[in-house]
């Protein structure tokens, strides 16, 4: 582990650069950056501090990424992408939401992580499609034990009047 002296002047070194480059590929960039996840940072906005992913890409360049963009918020919220995970962060333009029928700045997130993937569980959906029954659903929903069970008002019945 660091000592504390170069803890220090990495904080320092840090508080004395500049913001990297915004990523702006509404504008003039890139409409994808690919690149690892060096830090979260915030920076002023005229609402406030807003929260900055820095991206380092393949050429070692970093770029900021602002969180401002709802779809893009969402999709950190979502992935929560770490320091140290390879992201590619993909501008799809502006679309029109199906839901509100307003337009919106569209973004795709997909982060690599060496977490196992979810898997579905093969064996019981072949058993399914075998015709096998779930375990968990009885085949009937007769109980089991109604043998000595009487109607109401004490009558017993031979099912003699069921019609199926």
């Amino acid at each position: 582990m660091a000592t504390v002296s170069e803890r220090a002047t990495k904080l320092q070194q840090r508080a004395s650069e500049d913001f990297a480059e915004s990523w702006r590929p509404d504008k003039d960039g890139p409409s994808q950056l690919i690149g690892e996840v060096v830090r979260y940072t915030s920076g002023p906005t005229s609402y406030g501090d807003k929260p900055i992913c820095v991206v380092r890409d393949a050429d070692d360049k970093e770029s900021s990424v602002w969180l401002l963009q709802a779809a893009l918020v969402a999709a950190f919220a979502r992935e929560r992408p770490k320091p140290g995970e390879l992201v590619l962060i993909d501008y799809q333009g502006q679309k029109n939401s199906e839901r509100t029928g307003r337009r919106y700045h569209a973004f795709k997130l997909v982060v690599e992580r060496d977490d196992k993937p979810m898997l579905p569980d093969f064996d019981a959906m072949a058993a399914e499609a075998d015709g096998g029954t779930d375990t968990a659903t009885p085949a009937t929903d007769v109980p089991a034990d109604t043998e000595g069970l009487s109607l109401a008002g004490g009558e017993q019945s031979d099912n003699s009047d069921i019609p199926f």
